[in-house]
């Protein structure tokens, strides 16, 4: 079998598991904790991977793999077929208080009745003393929500107030960075004057070649300090300040968005507001990334810190963001 060979020139040790009807097999790939599965039916002379979540002694075992040929329902997999993929609280997003594994999902869907039943639990869930918490979509939907409504400035005045005092601010910001540019432009054009009077100077013989090296030097040391100063009011503020302005927007809309959204929007959603999620008992618990906690904490917070205002954190949190989550930011906030 084309399994068991690649998996000997892996040097991983593999269990057979005996013929279950026609030319299909099993082979168990010990990856530590949780055991891997591949299950492969072969009908008509095509592959096909059955993916499924199960458990092997005791342990977490998940059939992964890709349908190469056909479905498995079509392959005739029985009266349920698992999914793995496309769940949208799987993938590693969240972990288990109680141990720190995985929490994994399973879809199943019903030939009988075509219903599919989506549920989350540990992926030691089956581990003597593991607490039994297995949970529904729709539950874990519902908690999402709630956590979600909670970035929502509920009052209209003070969200409108807060939406007006960023873009007040980038566009006092702007102004300012088109002053500075405009200062050190000015400085710029006399230092480059100095320059040419310097060359001048060692023409008509007035200096000599040490006294112009010296000087031109320093000029040049000037020089490549103004053009830093330059370069960061092009750029810096008024970047930031476009990306508080969509990151505003997005927190605003987030249910909205969220329940109208695909698996890939909503992966998207949870990758751009949430560095992680833990699920402690039947508690799903984020850490949500800044900005986006300075809202989450809500308009006025107990928790303050310092002296800075929401409005300050949240533009704050803004400059630590990484390329990618603004990248993803800002396909989100206008799709």
């Amino acid at each position: 079998m084309r399994l068991v060979r690649d998996l000997s020139r892996q040097n991983v040790r593999h269990h057979a598991a005996g013929d279950v009807g026609q030319a299909f097999f099993t082979a168990l790939v010990e990856v530590r904790q949780p055991f891997v599965v591949q299950a492969h039916q072969v009908q008509h002379g095509r592959v096909q991977v059955v993916q499924m979540h199960t458990v092997f002694d005791g342990l977490e075992a998940e059939f992964v793999g890709r349908a190469v040929a056909q479905t498995a329902a079509d392959a005739g997999a029985g009266e349920k077929v698992y999914r793995s993929h496309e769940l949208t609280y799987a993938g590693d997003l969240i972990r288990c208080k109680h141990c720190g594994h995985t929490v994994t999902g399973e879809s199943v869907v019903k030939k009988t009745t075509g219903k599919e039943y989506v549920s989350y639990r540990c992926s030691l869930y089956n581990t003597p003393g593991h607490p039994r918490v297995r949970l529904s979509e729709e539950k874990l939907d519902r908690q999402l929500l709630t956590i979600l409504d909670k970035m929502r400035i509920e009052s209209d005045d003070c969200r409108e107030w807060f939406a007006r005092q960023l873009r007040q601010r980038t566009k006092t910001e702007q102004e300012e960075a088109r002053l500075k540019a405009e200062e050190v432009q000015r400085q710029l054009s006399l230092l480059r004057q100095q320059q040419d009077r310097l060359v001048n100077l060692r023409l008509l013989g007035e200096i000599d070649d040490r006294t112009l090296t010296d000087k031109a030097t320093e000029l040049r040391d000037q020089e490549a300090n103004l053009m830093l100063q330059l370069a960061a009011c092009d750029v810096g503020r008024h970047e930031n300040n476009e990306i508080a302005i969509k990151a505003f927007e997005l927190s605003q809309s987030l249910r909205v968005k969220w329940l109208t959204a695909d698996y890939a929007a909503k992966r998207r959603l949870l990758e751009i507001v949430f560095l992680n999620f833990v699920l402690d008992d039947v508690t799903l618990v984020p850490e949500t990334r800044t900005p986006f906690d300075a809202l989450a904490e809500g308009f006025v917070s107990e928790n303050s810190r310092g002296d800075k205002t929401p409005l300050e954190l949240f533009r704050a949190g803004v400059q630590g963001l990484p390329a990618t989550i603004r990248a993803m930011l800002c396909q989100a906030a206008t799709g």
